[in-house]
């Protein structure tokens, strides 16, 4: 296929925002989320506790919208893996660590702007997907419309690194924090 864009044309969902990166494209993906969300907890031991926090300081609120951010970022590229009916690769202990740390962050009653960032979060994946290139917010293609897949692979080129994908997903939670300010 074109640009290591999945063999298939199916839609995963109406704003899955990864559904044209490659299996090892995902892969690298989760690999860096997985990455990026440790490092959170290294630098915050107590990132945990945050949550909790009814006067949560600026730079704790942040490092917990930050890895609510990166956990629905991994969440999202499962669900894009379970879509297409294939296995997410295991990356190991540091995948598995993290996947512990971070089940169950807050609960139902959490302190209100808790809710209130994992609302923002939650719209990540379509405020990406809405971000893409415009032939990538078709969702899926028609394998048998050579013209149609060329003007797919070619906008997928533009995203085809983790460093490309970063930056989109940086770009759209930089507009998404200033909307808010």
């Amino acid at each position: 296929m074109p640009g290591g864009m999945p063999a298939h044309g199916e839609l995963l969902s109406s704003d899955n925002p990864f559904w044209f990166a490659s299996e090892e494209l995902l892969t690298d993906l989760l690999g860096d989320e997985i990455y990026l969300i440790a490092q959170l907890f290294v630098k915050h031991p107590d990132l945990r506790e945050f949550f909790d926090l009814p006067e949560a300081t600026i730079p704790q609120r942040a490092a917990c919208f930050a890895v609510l951010a990166h956990c629905m970022l991994r969440d999202t590229i499962y669900e894009t893996f379970t879509g297409r009916w294939q296995q997410s690769p295991s990356l190991g202990d540091e995948e598995n660590d993290v996947l512990a740390r971070t089940q169950n962050l807050f609960a139902a009653d959490a302190p209100r702007w808790v809710l209130e960032v994992n609302e923002v979060v939650e719209l990540l994946p379509s405020r990406i997907y809405n971000a893409l290139p415009e032939p990538l917010r078709r969702g899926g293609f028609n394998a048998s419309d050579p013209a149609q897949m060329e003007v797919i692979s070619s906008a997928a080129t533009k995203l085809s690194s983790v460093q490309e994908i970063q930056a989109l997903s940086r770009n759209v939670l930089s507009l998404r924090l200033s909307e808010r300010s």
